[in-house]
């Protein structure tokens, strides 16, 4: 029981992988997209006010970058 729950849990995580990978790539050439993917969620030291004032961005725009790339996601997982 526990090989099976753990090959379940390496596909789910490999699938959420892939899809996320799928659309960080769509924004390969996208410099602004990828700074502010980079400090939001690896760099994680600002805040995103922060992030807002270091990439000269908007709340507005801030948080419609951000729900672009979350949708993309859930859209690549099927959840949307």
């Amino acid at each position: 029981a526990l090989r099976l729950m753990t090959s379940r849990a390496v596909f789910c995580v490999e699938r959420r992988l892939e899809a996320i990978t799928r659309v960080l790539d769509r924004y390969e050439d996208d410099r602004d997209m990828k700074k502010l993917i980079e400090l939001n969620y690896f760099k994680r030291e600002l805040t995103p006010t922060g992030i807002m004032r270091k990439l000269h961005i908007s709340r507005r725009t801030f948080y419609r970058r951000r729900r672009e790339l979350l949708e993309g996601i859930a859209f690549e997982l099927g959840l949307k």
